[in-house]
């Protein structure tokens, strides 16, 4: 028998801003903390065994100026598969403990946080406070059954980690603007995000470049400097004004015969160009042309 339940819970966090804070700053935290509570899923199934949640619904409860506060409901449904009465009695325990499972989502939400913060900053980049609070994560998840490696297990599957860390960016997005700020958590003293905290995490997200990118040109006109009649891939190289100023490596498709091109100092064709990202340039130079069709003879 499958018995699908409901319990609510609160998430309440707290700018110290000074300052009024811009709409558009409001709109980016909201919509990231609205990411990250839907993904603490994992925390609540690791914190109450044999829960199986299935889903979560957010909600703005209130909003309140002055210092900023942004009041969430969380509406958690789980779900119990295998044992309807081992599912009735851990249910029963997670409604009547409000403030535990209150503590779970906010050990997840923070969690994610210093997950997304981190991805963003990347390994080569350590953080003295950033650091700090992933220890207040851990220390705490431990008073609530979550221990450090169910912590590491449920970050390391999470699939889309630069998604994640643009969700954290944007939720911490009101305390950037003011030197002062920290982020309180509604009955977490311990996971207060600090001014330290916010000083080193990055204000904005990049996405990394892509190390290569390709492109296709159809019907392009091409300049042989080199050919091999024997082969498709080596000794080939050449020019495509327009696009590639410099020699560059030819290589030919498997449909392309070598012998019937060798030779030829100008034709026009269908090609992909691959360039690599030169970070000292911040550029990216072409590599290679694939040549992947013949067109008929420019005069």
């Amino acid at each position: 028998m499958t018995e699908t339940l409901a319990i609510s819970t609160n998430y309440q966090v707290k700018f110290t801003n000074k300052e009024p804070v811009s709409i558009s700053e409001i709109i980016a935290s909201l919509q990231g903390y609205e990411k990250s509570l839907k993904r603490v899923g994992p925390f609540i199934e690791e914190s109450f065994k044999g829960i199986e949640v299935v889903n979560i619904d957010v909600y703005v409860a209130t909003l309140e100026s002055g210092s900023w506060i942004q009041k969430f409901l969380v509406k958690v449904f789980f779900q119990e598969q295998e044992d309807y009465d081992q599912a009735s009695q851990v249910a029963s325990k997670t409604i009547n403990n409000n403030r535990v499972i209150q503590g779970v989502v906010c050990i997840g939400v923070g969690a994610l946080l210093y997950h997304g913060v981190a991805t963003v900053l990347g390994p080569s980049k350590p953080s003295v406070n950033i650091q700090a609070y992933n220890g207040a994560v851990v220390q705490t998840g431990g008073t609530m059954n979550i221990t450090k490696d169910s912590i590491d297990t449920i970050l390391k599957g999470i699939s889309d980690p630069k998604t994640l860390g643009k969700e954290a960016i944007n939720a911490l997005t009101p305390a950037y603007s003011d030197k002062d700020a920290i982020i309180e958590i509604e009955g977490q003293s311990t996971l207060t995000i600090t001014q330290g905290f916010l000083q080193e995490a990055p204000t904005e997200y990049e996405p990394p470049q892509p190390i290569e990118i390709s492109q296709k040109y159809t019907d392009v006109e091409i300049e042989i400097w080199a050919s091999d009649r024997e082969s498709n891939t080596k000794s080939w190289a050449g020019v495509v004004p327009g696009v590639v100023s410099k020699r560059v490596r030819f290589v030919l498709d498997d449909s392309v015969n070598p012998a019937a091109l060798h030779g030829k100092l100008r034709v026009t064709a269908d090609i992909e160009v691959t360039s690599k990202l030169v970070k000292a340039k911040k550029e990216y130079v072409p590599k290679v042309v694939l040549i992947e069709q013949i067109g008929k003879k420019k005069p």
